[in-house]
């Protein structure tokens, strides 16, 4: 759980810099997005650059500057171990972009 929690905190300052109550919790819910798309391609047995190609499409709904947080969002949820990937790392993403 800390070395998730290092994770998420790490990305978080890559995703979600200063910003007001409202914006963050946009941003806090599209980056949330992306980490649930990203846990669900790496369970579906999707490579690591698979999942980053397909996030980064046009079809995946992700748009302007959120496609930026594509990589290190993917390469957080490919950095933790396999068996820990659940629901629960969206919820603890989430609560943790919220605290930021």
């Amino acid at each position: 759980m800390l070395k998730r929690s290092f994770f998420f905190a790490l990305s978080l300052s890559i995703a979600a810099p200063a910003l007001a109550s409202e914006q963050r919790k946009e941003t806090c819910e599209i980056t949330a997005d992306i980490v649930s798309q990203a846990v669900a391609a790496r369970l579906d047995g999707r490579t690591q650059a698979q999942a980053k190609t397909d996030l980064s499409q046009d079809g995946s709904g992700i748009t302007g500057i959120y496609k930026a947080t594509i990589p290190s969002l993917v390469d957080m949820v490919y950095g933790f171990e396999q068996s820990t990937l659940g629901d629960g790392v969206v919820d603890d993403y989430r609560a943790q972009c919220l605290k930021f």
